[in-house]
């Protein structure tokens, strides 16, 4: 078996600086979150070649290899991140088993660097598209680079929600008059950089990005579930809740158990999470 030893990795972060430590043990959960998220859509159709467009440190990218699938990973050390690196060498060094064969690209998306032999079935991007200036540009680059009938599953923020989920801020108006009023907040943020991520983060929003699509000849569809699987991870898994801050988890419980009820008739510009599979229009996703 080819996996993660979390004795091991635990270990490990005895040594570390706490705040390394912690960094660790987020990216770990968040791996663990996303990786059935996707994987449904994987199930059952043979190996796959996936592209996974803002890998972060990793650990998903290792995941979808052990599972059998040839994984494409870039990852530029962009603001904020550059730890990246060092989290991801620390987590190959406490792998399991046969080593996870990824092809990595320490750089932003670049389609010439793809095998053209080997032509990407799936392509993923998770907390990634609020990180990039162009984020139906990128949309398009991607989609341009799938197989016939390939697909593009996007997951992030909606902007249009009033709430900015890596620093845990309510957004007001717009992003130069929200970082005016929480610039304290910004500033002191528990997190590499914080002002060279507030920089760089591009607010993106459900009907922005619907409507750039279009522009550009992109299909895109969009979906519920990662709404749905982040109100059960806030109300079901206490570490995340605490880091999400008391506004969402209170949020999520005053909503409780009528949550799945909310999520299914808000229309899907007003969800919080962004869930997009976008393909070359006029060819199905997926086949």
């Amino acid at each position: 078996m080819s996996e993660l030893d979390r004795d091991v990795l635990q270990r490990r972060l005895r040594d570390e600086s706490p705040a390394f430590a912690r960094a660790v043990r987020t990216y770990v959960a968040e791996a663990d979150f996303f990786h059935p998220l996707v994987t449904t859509s994987l199930s059952g159709r043979g190996p796959l070649t996936v592209l996974e467009v803002g890998a972060g440190v990793g650990l998903l990218a290792m995941r979808l290899a052990a599972d059998g699938h040839h994984v494409v990973a870039f990852e530029p050390q962009s603001a904020g991140f550059d730890h990246n690196r060092a989290i991801r060498d620390l987590l190959r060094a406490c792998w399991a088993g046969p080593d996870p064969v990824v092809e990595w690209h320490d750089t932003v998306f670049a389609p010439d660097l793809l095998d053209p032999a080997r032509p990407v079935d799936v392509a993923l991007s998770l907390n990634v598209l609020e990180h990039v200036a162009d984020p139906a540009g990128l949309v398009q680059q991607v989609v341009a680079s799938l197989r016939p009938a390939g697909s593009y599953r996007v997951i992030c923020p909606n902007y249009a929600v009033p709430y900015e989920p890596h620093f845990n801020i309510p957004t007001v108006w717009s992003k130069p008059w929200t970082g005016r009023l929480f610039s304290r907040r910004i500033d002191t943020a528990d997190m590499p950089d914080p002002q060279g991520l507030w920089d760089e983060l591009s607010w993106p929003t459900q009907r922005g990005l619907a409507r750039a699509l279009a522009a550009r000849g992109v299909a895109v569809t969009f979906d519920r579930r990662a709404t749905h699987a982040y109100l059960d991870r806030v109300l079901g898994d206490p570490a995340f809740a605490a880091r999400k801050g008391p506004v969402l988890a209170g949020v999520a419980r005053l909503v409780g158990g009528s949550a799945g009820t909310l999520v299914d008739h808000l229309p899907v510009s007003l969800l919080p999470v962004i869930d997009a599979t976008a393909s070359a229009r006029g060819v199905p996703a997926g086949g």
